[in-house]
């Protein structure tokens, strides 16, 4: 991203738990809108597994982690939900420069 003249690069959003997506349909052209329905539903490898992938990668910009709580039933409920938030951010907090804590994903359950 440096080489294309971007200042930071973010990567995200990360949840604690892996989350396969949402089933169905995830991206569609909107044309009389000029624009992309976007419903993947934070599929991702889980806080853990990216965080093994990101210690070994030295970046020449700033790199941020979004983290976003893991999109199931039981994060619903406002004290799972911020535990999950919690666990991403102890697990990978050594390897962003800064966070984004994503809090109203409409992609997410309970949205």
């Amino acid at each position: 991203m440096n080489t294309l003249g971007f200042g930071f690069s973010e990567v995200g959003s990360v949840t604690a738990l892996p989350c396969s997506g949402n089933k169905g349909v995830r991206l569609k052209r909107i044309l009389n809108r000029k624009s992309i329905w976007v419903n993947l539903g934070l599929n991702n490898d889980g806080a853990l597994k990216i965080g093994k992938k990101l210690e070994c990668q030295k970046f020449k910009i700033p790199f941020g982690i979004n983290v976003a709580k893991t999109n199931c039933r039981e994060t619903a409920d406002s004290d799972v939900g911020l535990k999950d938030y919690i666990y991403s951010l102890k697990t990978l907090r050594n390897l962003g420069n800064y966070f984004t804590v994503n809090i109203s994903c409409p992609n997410a359950y309970g949205s």
